[in-house]
């Protein structure tokens, strides 16, 4: 069954627009990374995303994979900031699912460095408060480089409202275009063709229930979708199959955390299921979703760090 990536988002849309008009609400973006200093002119911090999947466990000695940053920070305004942060890849000795029975060794690598704009907070009626923040991604890393990549551009944007006081709901979409000067290249990795990706949409609705002021749990639903630049020059598996789009449908638990101004710390446990677009071998079902298989299933842990 094909799920198409307007439908879904038209439906999740819908759904924030009749939950946010509940009630008065109490608006307070939950973002854990939209607190900025005001009191000083340059700040630094730092963020770590670190992932298990939950296959690799059943192997012994799962590999951690993390994508991290250090910033630079700069008010321009109240509420408003600038930043350059510097990304780097580290993942631990272990295990994963693409690598087969062979433990893979530890890594670090050099990411994209990143040029971000960010409106903390911009209160809407209906007392909807919105993050947004705009993003430049500068092709730094070897993989951009491979890939003949010229910019990558992202966008995203939290609507958070309060039902009551005790329950907030919030709407996340990310959205990235990457401009590449080729439609396909050799993996490095693998030494096969691959196709550039343009497109990407991270979207997901969640329900936080405030446990405390420091500890809100809650639960998720959204879609992962990635569209892939076509070629006819090289006959490649996913030409050939004209799967230049793939679509996911993930659920999932999460508990975030703030230990004070300068700590938070956000978990997921990720259910993300491939719905369609995908190789006959990586493809699931709706049924899927909800279950989670540890082929579909992965454990993240977003860090938070202002100093």
């Amino acid at each position: 069954m094909k799920f198409g990536i307007n439908s879904i988002l038209i439906a999740l849309i819908i759904s924030l627009s009749v939950a946010l008009n509940v009630c008065p609400a109490l608006a307070n973006v939950s973002a854990l990374e939209t607190s900025i200093d005001s009191d000083r002119s340059y700040w630094f911090n730092a963020f770590s995303l670190a992932s298990v999947e939950s296959s690799s466990t059943q192997d012994g000695g799962a590999m951690i994979s993390s994508y991290n940053y250090l910033s630079i920070n700069t008010s321009t305004s109240y509420g408003t900031h600038w930043a350059l942060r510097l990304p780097f890849l580290y993942n631990t000795a272990g295990f994963n699912d693409f690598d087969g029975d062979e433990v893979q060794p530890q890594g670090v690598n050099g990411a994209d460095v990143l040029i971000d704009y960010t409106v903390s907070s911009t209160l809407l009626p209906g007392d909807i408060e919105v993050f947004s923040r705009y993003r430049i991604e500068i092709p730094t890393s070897k993989y951009s480089w491979v890939q003949r990549k010229i910019v990558g551009l992202r966008f995203d944007a939290i609507a958070s409202r309060y039902i009551n006081k005790d329950f907030q709901l919030e709407y996340w979409p990310i959205i990235t275009h990457n401009a590449h000067s080729l439609t396909v290249y050799t993996n490095p990795d693998t030494g096969g063709d691959t196709h550039t990706k343009s497109w990407e949409l991270d979207q997901r609705l969640s329900l936080w229930y405030k446990a405390d002021p420091k500890l809100f749990i809650g639960a998720y639903i959204g879609t992962e979708d990635d569209w892939f630049n076509k070629s006819n020059v090289n006959n490649t598996t996913r030409a050939r199959d004209k799967r230049y789009g793939e679509h996911s449908v993930k659920v999932g638990p999460s508990v975030r955390y703030t230990l004070n101004r300068n700590f938070s710390f956000l978990f997921n446990v990720q259910n993300v299921v491939p719905i369609w677009g995908f190789s006959q071998t990586r493809a699931g079902s709706i049924s899927n979703v909800g279950q989670f298989k540890p082929e579909h299933t992965e454990f993240v842990l977003l860090s938070f760090i202002n100093f």
